[in-house]
């Protein structure tokens, strides 16, 4: 069974950082700029440029650990693996 995760109502959510922004950050610390005054120049956390600093491509996600990767599922679901039906498992499990 699926898990579907839900926010606390009580909690304040995160503020969405536009790609814009952090790529304008980023430009600036290449230009010399500090992590600190970029994050005050363009009202970014420190932490999260530093994220994005250390881990460029690291894309965070909410929720807990999926048992198939996303590459399997992908498969499943453009029909590339066969023979479910095979094993036992009807349509209603899929």
């Amino acid at each position: 069974m699926p898990r579907h995760y839900r926010r606390d109502p009580h909690m304040r959510p995160h503020k969405k950082h536009s790609a814009d922004v952090i790529q304008r950050a980023r430009e600036a610390l290449r230009n010399g700029k500090s992590i600190r005054q970029a994050s005050k120049d363009f009202s970014v956390p420190y932490t999260v440029l530093q994220r994005h600093i250390k881990h460029p491509n690291t894309i965070k996600t909410v929720g807990g650990q999926t048992v198939l990767s996303a590459a399997e599922e992908k498969a499943i679901g453009s029909g590339k693996i066969k023979g479910v039906r095979r094993m036992g498992i009807s349509d209603g499990f899929i």
